[in-house]
């Protein structure tokens, strides 16, 4: 009887042991959520960071846009083609990029 009731005690203890050790690691704050979670963390200070340099291009661009009469006047003629009263606008065709024209077919 005391054999009987040592094992039975066994058996629960060794149960118990192996169900805290599979929720250590495998649960849902375990090792691998840790894991998940650390590499998480790891992406997002990656992103951060490029998110400062970015934020840092963009206020260097506004200063610089604040500040810079001829990169304002430079911006103005190259992305929107303006140009200064009595100025004849030129525009380049790159030909390379220009589809060629098609003659029409007699069908």
């Amino acid at each position: 009887m005391l054999k009987k009731k040592n094992g039975i005690i066994f058996i629960i203890i060794i149960s118990f042991l192996l169900i805290m050790i599979s929720q250590l690691i495998f649960g849902k704050n375990g090792l691998l959520g840790q894991h998940r979670l650390y590499n998480h963390i790891q992406s997002l200070e990656i992103e951060i960071d490029s998110l400062k340099v970015e934020l840092q291009k963009q206020q260097d661009e506004n200063k610089r846009l604040k500040t810079d009469s001829f990169y304002l006047e430079y911006l103005v003629r190259t992305r929107y083609g303006m140009s200064k009263k009595d100025e004849l606008p030129i525009q380049f065709i790159d030909i390379k990029k220009e589809k060629p024209a098609t003659l029409p077919t007699d069908e």
